[in-house]
């Protein structure tokens, strides 16, 4: 049995989902699992398969790193090295398949009503927004002249607001 040592997990069982997020550090709150990293002796039906495993899943943000083989570390003497190129090709297809599956996901809000907790001033494009995020921790750049800070608004994704990132 392969392990595989990660800060957070996604576990598909069935028709269940089992998640965690990472508790500490700089990190925190922000989910890896094994998919999202080429590693040591990843053959090409294992990255398939983690492949098809994130492209099951609606996730709306993914972080793909490429496996780094830093001197003094343990990683560095690993076995099973996997070639820079082929590293590069498929972190590639998974930073891709991200994108596409985040593009989708918000696509989805458009023309709706959402809630947004508008915390902070920003300058986008030029000009002042205010910002905030959504129950589904979309950011959302408001225009407008109140000040809105702290405080929860409707407000419709692509009307009178856009999602940024």
């Amino acid at each position: 049995m392969k392990i595989i040592r990660v800060v957070a997990a996604v576990i598909r069982s069935e028709d269940k989902i089992f998640a965690t997020a990472r508790g500490y550090g700089e990190f925190k709150g922000q989910w890896e699992f094994p998919g999202g990293k080429i590693e040591p002796g990843e053959t090409p039906e294992e990255f398939e398969e983690s492949r098809a495993f994130v492209d099951s899943i609606d996730f709306y943000e993914t972080h793909i790193f490429k496996y780094s083989r830093r001197e003094g570390t343990k990683a560095a003497v690993m076995p099973d090295q996997v070639d820079e190129q082929i590293k590069a090709k498929r972190s590639a297809q998974l930073i891709e398949l991200g994108e596409k599956k985040r593009a989708a996901y918000e696509q989805s809000f458009q023309g709706k009503e959402v809630e947004v907790l508008v915390e902070e001033d920003l300058e986008l494009n030029g000009k002042e927004v205010q910002t905030g995020h959504t129950k589904e921790y979309m950011k959302i750049a408001l225009e407008t002249n109140e000040n809105l800070k702290n405080s929860i608004v409707k407000v419709q994704i692509g009307k009178d607001s856009q999602i940024i990132h």
